[in-house]
């Protein structure tokens, strides 16, 4: 072996492995990590509660068209009774007082009284005349406002009905048939509101009216038409001569003596008529509409 030269390898011994120069490796996507400084997603906020209906509405199911509202008609019917019926008792009183009144005028032109006796007693019953006739206006307010409601109601239901909801209103006022229009809206609405007929359906127009309607035509319209023709001369009399005697005053009153006494007699039975129409068409109509 000479100097400086390596040995040779043992066959026995093992080879290094040559070094391997370092490959260039695909960049791998890392997912974002979160940190503080980052804001984070929060839920959609919730959607906002639906309106409430006014107090004076009730919502219900028709069914078919989907939710409706309605008005209610309980409040004004409740109270229209009230004043109704107050009228009619008020009518009953008037009508006594004036029959108290036919009595001192006979008195009076028999020569058993003083004309002082009488003229305070006939004031006195005009007095009780005017406050039934407030009673009554009142009475009458609210039922156009019942009726109003009702109307309307059957409306929106669907009910096509003949008459519009203003008649309920101006049909009292429209010369010369002053109650024959609220006659024939009272008679639709009856039928319109048969809770035994779908809201989809039309054969409401096929049902029958009830009686009670009829009945107060005749008691408030027809025979109060026929009293004040009968006494129209009497009437025009008072109201064209206002400074008339004791002795006049007590003449006119025996001529319409019984006159007064029918006249008050329809008008009772008229409110009680209206009292039960009311009522029962009210409950009729809150079944249709589900009003409790």
């Amino acid at each position: 072996m000479t100097d400086g030269a390596l040995p040779p390898p043992s066959p026995s011994a093992p080879r290094s492995p040559a070094p391997s120069s370092p490959q260039p490796s695909s960049p791998q996507p890392s997912s974002p990590q979160p940190t503080s400084s980052q804001p984070t997603s929060s839920p959609p906020p919730p959607p906002p509660p639906e309106p409430a209906a006014p107090a004076e509405y009730t919502a219900y199911d028709t069914g078919v068209a989907g939710e409706r509202s309605t008005a209610r008609i309980g409040p004004a019917a409740r109270w229209t009774v009230r004043l109704v019926a107050a009228a009619g008792v008020a009518s009953v009183v008037s009508t006594v007082v004036r029959i108290a009144v036919d009595v001192r005028a006979a008195d009076l032109l028999a020569g058993r009284v003083e004309a002082a006796a009488f003229d305070d007693l006939f004031a006195s019953a005009q007095l009780v005349s005017a406050a039934a006739g407030v009673i009554g206006l009142a009475a009458a307010v609210l039922t156009v406002v019942w009726m109003f409601r009702v109307a309307t109601n059957l409306r929106s239901l669907g009910r096509r009905t003949t008459w519009h909801p203003s008649f309920s209103v101006f049909g009292w006022m429209l010369p010369p048939f002053g109650f024959l229009v609220p006659l024939l809206v009272v008679r639709e609405m009856w039928k319109a509101s048969d809770p035994a007929i779908g809201l989809g359906s039309q054969r409401w127009r096929a049902g029958r009216a009830t009686p009670l309607a009829h009945a107060w035509f005749v008691l408030y319209g027809v025979v109060p038409a026929i009293i004040t023709v009968a006494t129209l001369s009497s009437v025009l009399e008072a109201t064209l001569e206002p400074d008339r005697s004791s002795l006049e005053r007590a003449e006119a009153v025996t001529s319409t003596s019984s006159l007064t006494v029918v006249d008050g007699a329809a008008t009772a039975l008229a409110a009680l008529a209206w009292v039960l129409l009311v009522r029962r068409l009210t409950a009729r109509h809150t079944e249709l509409t589900g009003e409790s």
